[in-house]
């Protein structure tokens, strides 16, 4: 807790109350006994002061209060109560008051202003912060290790926002050397102030507080990429249509061929005629972005689609080409039915006549191959013959 000592009796500003009422002037009290608190865990920062009275009834009294890095102060707060709790980032803050005679009278009593310490070492808190709201379902933030940091340096991350009873961790890190992230989930009907801490492993670290005034309005949100789901050649030219987003306000694009000058923007839109060179080639991605009127910067684009083609030249060139292969393919097989067919005709209808040369070396070879063999045939043996003789009977005489 922070408390600043009451400023002298002098030093009361007199100031004009936007104008002369009445044609009267009257001082303006000073604050006193400011004092302060700071909840770093939920960036939260409460100040209050002795609440002061206005004797002239023609002042509206009312309080102007403003936090800023350089005693800037342009867009203050106005309020009637004597405190203010508000949700600050944790660095080099001011935070600025003072009373004044209403909103429409400008100018008053002088800023009274306390500046917020930080601990730890300078430079060793994290860096590079930033956070996104996908699809309004979940926030993935991100950030580098301070520049004096060890290079074992490890971050904590937690967040708040009114309406939780405390803070709440953020569980799902990942870390690729300098660079940190983690994701928690986020419902989608919040509108609060966010509030996101990140502490170091050690106390020389100093602490880093980001806050976002509204979820909605101050984290970026980038949605699910589309899908298409349909691709139609017509007379026009082709229809392509996509899957349409469950939230209103969307803009979508579509990219024909990759070109970054050949792109068109719907607004909740999940279908269009595009009229195309016919017989070309051509791809078509989408995206969508979360924008009322597709010229808005605070929201991102989702990664694209994944791509489709239509390719009619090639759906020609293919068919053709396919015809061309299937008509060879029979012809070919054809031609062989046929050379076989032919062969086995020609066996049957016309004899096999056998070549003279052909027969007569096989005879000769056969020839040869009796000489060189030897006999295995026996010599005949001497078989005892008997000689039959005939004799003639002897002549008789009549």
């Amino acid at each position: 807790m922070g408390t600043l000592p009451p400023p002298p009796l002098l030093a009361v500003v007199v100031a004009l109350a936007g104008a002369a009422v009445a044609g009267a002037l009257f001082v303006m009290p000073t604050l006193s006994n400011l004092s302060y608190t700071f909840n770093e865990r939920r960036c939260l920062l409460n100040v209050t002061w002795n609440p002061v009275k206005v004797v002239n009834d023609t002042c509206d009294l009312e309080y102007e209060s403003v936090v800023s890095p350089s005693r800037d102060w342009s867009y203050p707060e106005w309020h009637r109560n004597h405190f203010h709790t508000l949700q600050v980032a944790l660095s080099k803050i001011v935070f600025g008051v003072r009373t004044s005679c209403s909103e429409k009278l400008k100018g008053g009593e002088k800023w009274i202003n306390i500046s917020l310490p930080q601990n730890g070492t300078a430079g060793t808190g994290a860096i590079n912060f930033n956070c996104i709201w996908h699809n309004w379902q979940h926030v993935v933030c991100s950030w580098q290790r301070g520049k004096n940091a060890a290079d074992n340096t490890f971050y904590n991350m937690s967040y708040w926002y009114d309406g939780l009873k405390e803070e709440k961790p953020c569980t799902n890190y990942t870390r690729e050397r300098d660079s940190f992230r983690c994701a928690f989930n986020l419902d989608s009907k919040l509108s609060v102030s966010l509030s996101i801490y990140i502490q170091g492993n050690s106390r020389d670290i100093q602490p880093v507080c980001i806050v976002n005034k509204s979820s909605k309005d101050g984290l970026p949100i980038k949605l699910d990429p589309p899908s298409i789901v349909n691709i139609t050649k017509t007379s026009d030219g082709v229809f392509l249509k996509w899957t349409l987003s469950t939230f209103a306000g969307v803009c979508y694009e579509v990219e024909i061929n990759k070109n970054i000058s050949n792109k068109e923007q719907y607004k909740d839109m999940n279908n269009t005629t595009l009229s195309l060179k016919p017989n070309a080639y051509h791809t078509f991605r989408v995206r969508s972005i979360l924008n009322k009127g597709c010229t808005e910067k605070q929201n991102l684009w989702s990664d694209w689609s994944n791509e489709m083609e239509l390719d009619e030249r090639d759906k020609d060139d293919t068919f053709n080409i396919l015809l061309l292969i299937l008509i060879s393919l029979c012809a070919a097989i054809l031609t062989l039915i046929f050379v076989v067919c032919l062969k086995r005709i020609k066996l049957r209808i016309l004899p096999t006549i056998p070549e003279p040369g052909k027969f007569l070396k096989r005879m000769f070879e056969e020839q040869s191959e009796d000489l060189s063999k030897p006999s295995t045939e026996e010599p005949m043996k001497d078989e005892q013959t008997d000689v039959l003789i005939f004799l003639n009977p002897p002549k008789t005489e009549n």
